[in-house]
């Protein structure tokens, strides 16, 4: 008898044993894990803002840029046509928008304008005109910036777009930032800078 009882408190002290063991593994599994304490998260650097979207140009037929819509739309009706004007360091920038009489998507840039300085072009597909539409496109761009007195050795810029008015709406053209060089030579004394106050 005494035998028995000794062989179960032996056996009862190894179960003990065993639990005791298992306890401890579990509870250093638990300290080593990694928690996702306050303190941890405030020691992690936030995240940088997104940059602004720059302004997008704003087509009218109101001020000048109605000008030189109107100037456009005597050539082109019964279709029609839009303008934006925005200024720049130097000069102002103008884009014509008319409306084309197919599905075509064409650009005509003024000389020392490159498609890549628009990045918007690639995205909505517009691509330099054949020779003829080429031709008629200049004369938008004539008529415009007669009415906008342009001058190109102050700075100004345009570009002309066509594509059919139902794509008008989708169209959202940035503001572009162009690096024109200043003018050689500075206006005359007492004589007003005819780019400024035009908009």
């Amino acid at each position: 008898m005494p035998r028995r009882i000794l062989f179960m408190l032996f056996v009862i002290t190894l179960i003990a044993s065993a639990l005791w063991g298992f306890t401890r593994m579990q509870k250093k599994a638990s300290l080593s894990a990694p928690v996702d304490s306050p303190t941890l998260l405030t020691n992690l650097k936030p995240s940088a803002p997104d940059a602004p979207d720059p302004p997008l140009l704003h087509f009218t037929l109101a001020g000048l840029p109605g000008k030189m819509a109107d100037a456009v739309q005597l050539v082109v009706r019964p279709r029609r046509a839009l303008a934006a004007l925005c200024p720049q360091t130097n000069g102002r920038f103008a884009c014509i928008l008319v409306e084309a009489t197919g599905p075509e998507h064409y650009v005509e840039l003024d000389a020392g304008l490159r498609q890549e300085d628009f990045p918007f072009l690639k995205q909505f597909g517009f691509v330099a005109p054949p020779p003829q539409t080429s031709r008629t496109m200049s004369i938008f761009r004539s008529v415009s910036k007669t009415a906008m007195n342009f001058h190109e050795e102050l700075g100004d810029r345009m570009i002309v777009l066509m594509c059919p008015a139902g794509d008008w709406a989708a169209l959202r053209i940035p503001m572009p930032v162009l690096n024109i060089l200043p003018p050689a030579a500075t206006a005359p004394s007492g004589k007003a800078d005819p780019a400024k106050d035009n908009f």
